[in-house]
């Protein structure tokens, strides 16, 4: 164990969710570590934000959480993909309530959909899929050729040298090490707009090895939300801080394609195919140390720049809001 961690698996706690006293981690740690009241309603704590917006990173993995408390044990670790839909932005400074609906148990596949709100309103829907084991065709893609993690600055040292609140509380507050392989998009837009984004990441402080599979992919789920709009802003030659940018994820498409071990550097590789109308799509694969394709993504964002008329925008945590 790590960090004085223990298991929790009580009652209220179907899953064995990791805790520990060391942060950042043990705040996302409670944050999914879903509270049990019923058989379908369950209710997860909120993280701080700097602006008041929940983050979509927390939503993502909660409702992937919530959805695995409803399926059969053996069945919990093998979710295969997740269907998201951002409608609202929710408040940090309360919980957040999860209904599931039981949309389908068959013999190979069982759909749960998860939806997230706060004093009856929606935030979110999600769509979880999971799949019993079982044999076929395979083949996958290759990793790219990139600079090893260890050779390469964290985003940390670059939160470090920003000089305003943002930089301070991404600095104290980031789960991951994040390292760019080839230009962050933080302070300045990327010198080459059309290569891949490839960026490695690990969390900061391990999670025991043994923790449930479902953890560890609620985990990626939780960071890769903080990644996906890069591409989308290294393609349109901008970054976080470019003036009047606006952002917000819309909906997120997400794949697992085998087990992980979150605790190892993964390589997030993504690109823009398409930007207009005031909406952006990114589209993101991840590879483990080793090269193996674990998980692929697809998301969509509003991204708009702000005239002088259209007002003032500010970030929010997870994007930029009016």
């Amino acid at each position: 164990m790590t960090g004085n961690m223990v298991d929790v698996n009580t009652s209220e706690h179907v899953l064995k969710v990791p805790q520990t006293d060391q942060e950042p981690l043990s705040g996302v740690l409670r944050a999914i570590n879903l509270t049990k009241f019923s058989p379908l309603s369950y209710k997860g704590e909120s993280l701080p934000q700097l602006f008041a917006h929940i983050y979509g990173g927390q939503l993502l993995s909660q409702g992937i959480v919530a959805a695995a408390h409803t399926v059969d044990p053996e069945v919990q670790d093998h979710l295969h993909s997740i269907h998201t839909t951002f409608m609202r932005a929710g408040d940090p400074s309360k919980p957040v309530d999860f209904k599931i609906n039981e949309l389908r148990t068959g013999r190979s596949f069982i759909t749960r959909m998860a939806i997230a709100s706060q004093d009856d309103r929606q935030l979110m829907t999600q769509n979880a899929s999971f799949q019993r084991p079982q044999e076929g065709p395979s083949h996958t893609s290759s990793s790219p050729e990139v600079l090893a993690p260890e050779s390469l600055s964290s985003n940390l040292d670059v939160f470090r040298l920003v000089d305003n609140p943002v930089g301070k509380f991404l600095g104290r507050t980031s789960v991951f090490d994040i390292r760019h392989a080839n230009g962050h998009v933080y302070t300045k837009s990327a010198r080459d707009p059309h290569a891949p984004h490839l960026v490695w990441f690990k969390p900061r402080i391990e999670i025991p090895i043994e923790s449930q599979q479902i953890i560890h992919k609620a985990l990626l789920a939780y960071v890769i939300d903080q990644l996906m709009m890069e591409p989308l802003l290294r393609r349109s030659g901008l970054c976080w801080m470019s003036d009047g940018l606006a952002l917000a994820s819309l909906d997120h498409a997400m794949w697992f394609h085998r087990s992980i071990n979150i605790n190892e550097w993964h390589l997030f590789v993504g690109n823009s195919p398409f930007a207009g109308g005031a909406r952006g799509i990114s589209e993101a694969k991840v590879y483990d140390q080793t090269g193996n394709l674990v998980s692929s993504m697809t998301q969509e964002a509003m991204i708009r720049l702000a005239t002088e008329d259209a007002g003032r925008w500010a970030f929010d945590g997870r994007g930029l809001k009016q």
